[in-house]
């Protein structure tokens, strides 16, 4: 793979894509493989359950963790949203995973 393009640590990649159905349960999370060898060997995505758990937490409007691309969203990410946020769900999921998920968020309807 000497030309192939490796995500960089530190970075925020999003991806989309249009799909005819829904994620299946089992299949709702995703696992990303390392570049190099090294430690870990793989690292978890999203879940979709945490998507769909975050925005309903927020009241944020959605199809199955899928929101409309010009939504406005600054109804309910009000001050101090990120800290309940994590709050509610520091014990259902990896803090990382939260924080990075709600610093996603931020930049995807907050353009911050």
């Amino acid at each position: 793979m000497p030309n192939a393009n490796a995500l960089r640590w530190g970075t925020i990649y999003n991806y989309r894509f249009d799909a005819t159905t829904p994620p299946l349960p089992q299949t709702a999370n995703m696992t990303l493989g390392l570049f190099k060898p090294g430690t870990p060997r793989r690292m978890p995505w999203f879940e979709v359950r945490m998507i769909r758990a975050v925005l309903d937490h927020q009241g944020i409007p959605h199809e199955d963790g899928f929101f409309a691309k010009d939504l406005d969203a600054t109804p309910h990410l009000t001050e101090g949203w990120r800290e309940r946020v994590y709050e509610k769900f520091k014990d259902v999921y990896p803090e990382s995973l939260l924080r990075f998920y709600t610093a996603h968020l931020a930049w995807e309807l907050l353009h911050t």
